[in-house]
């Protein structure tokens, strides 16, 4: 009997305590409900219209008891500084506390959920480019700056020359089709005149400085995924897809011209410099075919015309490689001028004297006969 109850006295202590721990954990958890943190939020100390620059004297600092779920969508007393300078995208009352998704600021926390507000200057739009380990390099962070290239291949739909004069007359309505008037009095016709064509294949820098503001990774399945019950995630990060850039609001079209009928390439630019002050593109020449031939036709005269071996040693020279055609061709220029010098008139030099005077020598070209046929 006595051992009976001695069993059934550690039951019952063992149950007490276990209700005396469940009592402490719903109390406390009661007591955080009921009197939850205090938080320092930031709050207005006066109404700020929507679309307001937040000044330091427009905002303070209140200590409220809120619930941790609401202190995160807040903007904290810590955040302050990187607010101020920002602008409210909603009205915003005196002693209303500030929401995050309500400011637009560079280096609002928010940001990360809400695209939009890393667009602070209202000339720039978010666009989505497609990106690979062929277009773009790996590394690629959010805050960096890139040129945005836009190349079109020979055999794409658009194969062929492209006209790199303007449309003319495009806003110019069509003549009338119904004559009811003599032929003299319709409208002329504009003389068609040769324009220059651009050679496909073309490649062009489309923006320049754009910012990136989001990276597009795949997500593909975890092999270390065992179910529900396992600690690691069902997906992981694969590579990279697409690019998330700020370009200027006039250049979306261009951009997504590129997209949909080309290649988009991007370049890494120099962190060193503040490229938020650069103008938005800067005109470049652009490459063609065209160019490009033109381009080894320069190299190639300034290298032959320098750096060509002795007239003497022609024969010599080996055709191995690039160029070879270009060194041919001046090979045979030389044996040409050669074959010219030898054919040439030989000069005879007379000498005609003068009593009293120094003997000048006077060139006399003797001529040698051929027969023509």
């Amino acid at each position: 009997m006595a051992r009976g109850f001695g069993l059934s006295a550690r039951v019952s202590v063992v149950l007490g305590i276990v209700v005396m721990i469940a009592a402490g954990v719903g109390f406390f958890i009661l007591a955080t409900l009921l009197n939850p943190p205090t938080y320092a939020v930031v709050v207005a100390v006066r109404d700020i219209p929507a679309g307001s620059v937040i000044s330091a004297d427009a905002i303070g600092i209140d200590d409220q008891r809120i619930s941790p779920q609401v202190a995160n969508v807040l903007v904290l007393e810590s955040d302050k500084s990187k607010i101020i300078g920002g602008v409210v995208i909603q009205n915003i009352y005196a002693f209303q506390p500030l929401p995050r998704a309500a400011v637009l600021a560079a280096n609002n926390p928010a940001a990360k959920n809400r695209l939009s507000l890393f667009l602070t200057d209202p000339g720039l739009v978010a666009m989505t480019i497609p990106a690979s380990r062929e277009t773009a390099p790996g590394q690629i962070a959010v805050g960096d700056w890139l040129d945005i290239n836009f190349s079109v291949g020979s055999a794409t739909f658009l194969a062929g020359s492209l006209s790199a004069a303007p449309t003319p007359f495009p806003f110019q309505p069509l003549p009338n089709v119904f004559v009811t008037q003599p032929a003299l009095s319709l409208p002329l016709t504009p003389t068609s005149t040769a324009e220059p064509r651009l050679t496909l294949p073309v490649s062009k820098v489309i923006v320049h400085a754009a910012r990136v503001l989001s990276v597009v990774f795949d997500e593909v399945p975890n092999p270390a995924y065992a179910g529900p019950t396992s600690s690691e995630r069902a997906t992981i990060q694969g590579r990279m897809i697409a690019l998330v850039v700020a370009v200027p609001v006039e250049a979306q079209e261009v951009v997504q011209f590129g997209a949909v009928n080309g290649a988009l390439r991007v370049s890494i630019l120099s962190p060193g410099k503040d490229w938020s002050t650069e103008a938005p593109r800067k005109p470049t020449l652009g490459m063609t075919w065209d160019d490009l031939v033109a381009l080894i036709r320069m190299d190639r005269e300034r290298v032959l015309a320098t750096q060509f071996p002795n007239p003497n040693d022609v024969n010599n020279a080996t055709l191995v490689g690039p160029g070879a055609s270009a060194i041919e061709a001046t090979r045979n220029t030389i044996r040409l001028n050669q074959q010219r010098t030898l054919n040439a008139p030989k000069a005879t030099e007379t000498a005609v004297g003068t009593p009293g005077a120094t003997a000048t020598l006077t060139p006399t070209l003797t001529a040698t006969a051929t027969r023509r046929p």
